[in-house]
């Protein structure tokens, strides 16, 4: 077995120690935020406290898209909030992040 790799990133394990599980990655492309939907992102976010990290991931075209941890809005991710975010966010559901998040 061999495995090749550009970066390594530090598992952080401090969400699974505190139950929240994995963050929750909003994939958005620039050209779709505006001011009302970020007014809306917040208001859905709000309605929704939880102990679960929420990332935006901003795809810019031709660039390595963006991660933004909205670290003052974590959520609960329930049914209700998926059904609330899958709207604004075009069909497009939040998924899981392909490759660890780190603060640099």
């Amino acid at each position: 077995m061999s495995i090749f790799a550009q970066d390594l990133t530090i598992l952080d394990l401090a969400a699974i120690r505190n139950n929240s599980g994995p963050p929750v990655v909003i994939a958005l492309h620039h050209d779709r935020i505006t001011r009302e939907l970020t007014a809306e992102l917040k208001h859905i976010l709000q309605a929704h406290p939880g102990g679960t990290q929420v990332i935006l991931k901003m795809e810019r075209s031709g660039d390595r898209p963006l991660h933004l941890d909205l670290c003052d809005f974590p959520i609960q991710p329930s049914s209700s909030f998926m059904a609330d975010i899958n709207e604004p966010c075009s069909g497009r559901p939040p998924s899981p992040p392909r490759e660890p998040f780190s603060r640099q």
